[in-house]
């Protein structure tokens, strides 16, 4: 595999003059040689330029992508700030806040796979940019600056009390909405601009729908289809030659059980009523013997166990020493020393004004409105394709129509068309399919041994 490096026979900058409208673009050249020093020539490379602050290793304030293509003499040259922008935005780089430094990467196959990497410092000339920042004729002075808001006078003592107009302050504000209003806490609301209501009548450029029947009635329909006449009653009992369809049976016992599965199995539900063939313990009983001897308790067999002495804890809490002290825990928020400056009471009139699209909130919230639809049909969105119809009110004009069958007229169940398949229902539990693995029939174990001792009884014991 081929391996590449950049060399940087020269770097040039260029900075329009200072004009009333400075270029933000700044041209970058680079030769490009491989690993053996031979010139990458007319060869598709891309390119990604990073504007990188206070270091070497800073974070990129500005990130764009070029492709470009080498001459034959291996030169490569790019316009920073005119490639794809991939972050930030080159026009807004406040170039006061040096150092910077310019970060390339190519990829000489025209990739994403960079391999050349190089970084150097911005020097004195392209901050030149910043000087366009002194060309506004901004003094620096507050009372230059136009538009500037009106504040309204404070007090100067510092202390709450001076203040005028002091809010009331209220726990909690909550906004609700109905219809056209937001109300909020307090009884404050504030009527939202009229919107479009819905009405299609009052669209403006609403489509011209051709006329169709207004009727509603199929009489009123011209060229309707002659449909054969039918059995009118509507009543199952009035066809002829319906078929006999047999009753399922609901229960088991209705079946023949010709398979043999088992209906009940006397399972013993005791161990008494099992045989005893592997000897296990029915009954245990043995006589131990206490006795004592000075500190000592004795059982037969020879465990023993140690008494306390005479001197030892009575089991009293009030009896033990070095007890600690428990604290008590307040119960109330007011126990607690404020230390924090919590509100402890808290009043405010919140005040709604609207603006154009914005509701604006005592103290500077505001929420954007959405925008308001204008009523004009041809600016809404996901407009139906509406279909042309037919306007003679004809069902021959109509298109896609529904293919109507023919159907007997005999009222005959016979001379019906796909009839349905009824099914013959099995009347023995062998036509069926054993899918859930029925038991046909169970050896019921009449031994203890036959069972499986998971639980760890004791077979045998002596004593």
């Amino acid at each position: 595999m081929k391996r590449f490096f950049l060399l940087l026979s020269f770097v040039v900058f260029s900075v329009a003059a200072l004009l009333a409208q400075t270029p933000q673009k700044m041209t970058y050249q680079a030769v490009v040689r491989n690993s053996g020093n031979v010139l990458i020539t007319n060869h598709n490379v891309s390119v990604r330029i990073s504007i990188l602050q206070g270091s070497e290793s800073g974070t990129p304030v500005y990130v764009e992508n070029h492709s470009t293509t080498t001459n034959a003499n291996g030169l490569m040259t790019v316009v920073i700030g005119g490639g794809n922008a991939v972050s930030g935005s080159f026009e807004h780089i406040n170039w006061a806040n040096s150092p910077y430094f310019l970060k390339s990467e190519i990829d000489p196959d025209g990739g994403i796979s960079y391999s050349i990497t190089s970084v150097q410092q911005l020097l004195s000339v392209p901050y030149a940019l910043f000087a366009q920042e002194a060309a506004n004729g901004f003094t620096g002075d507050y009372n230059d600056l136009s538009n500037i808001p009106n504040f309204a006078p404070v007090a100067t003592s510092g202390d709450y009390n001076d203040l005028t107009n002091r809010p009331t302050f209220t726990e909690s504000q909550i906004l609700t909405i109905s219809n056209d209003t937001i109300y909020l806490t307090g009884g404050s609301f504030v009527k939202l601009p009229a919107g479009f209501d819905g009405n299609y009548n009052n669209l403006t450029n609403k489509p011209n729908l051709a006329p169709v029947a207004t009727s509603g009635a199929y009489n009123d329909l011209t060229g309707k289809p002659n449909l054969a006449p039918v059995a009118t009653s509507g009543n199952y009992n009035d066809l002829t030659n319906r078929p006999q369809i047999p009753q399922i049976p609901q229960n088991v016992s209705a079946f023949q059980n010709d398979a043999g599965y088992i209906t009940q199995a006397a399972v013993p539900t005791n161990v008494s009523q099992l045989q005893n063939d592997a000897g296990y313990i029915t009954s245990f009983t043995e006589q131990q013997v206490l006795t004592i001897s000075h500190d000592t308790i004795y059982l037969t067999g020879g465990s023993f166990v140690k008494l306390p002495t005479a001197e030892g804890f009575s089991g009293s809490y009030n009896d033990l020493t070095d007890k600690p002290t428990i604290p008590t825990v307040p119960t109330n928020v007011s126990a607690f020393t404020n230390d924090a400056g919590y509100l402890t009471s808290f009043s405010e009139s919140q005040i709604l004004t609207i603006s154009n699209d914005t509701i604006y909130l005592t103290g500077g919230s505001f929420v954007k409105l959405p925008a308001g639809f204008d009523g004009n049909y041809n600016n809404l969105t996901n407009k139906p394709n509406l279909a042309p119809v037919a306007t003679s009110g004809a069902y021959n004009d109509l298109t896609g129509k529904p293919n109507l069958a023919p159907v007997a007229t005999s009222g005959n169940y016979n001379d019906l068309t796909n009839r349905p398949q009824i099914p013959q229902i099995p009347q023995n539990v062998s036509a069926f399919q054993n899918d859930a693995g029925y038991i046909t029939q169970a050896a019921v174990p009449t031994n203890v041994s036959q069972l499986q001792n998971d639980a760890g009884y004791i077979t045998s014991f002596t004593e």
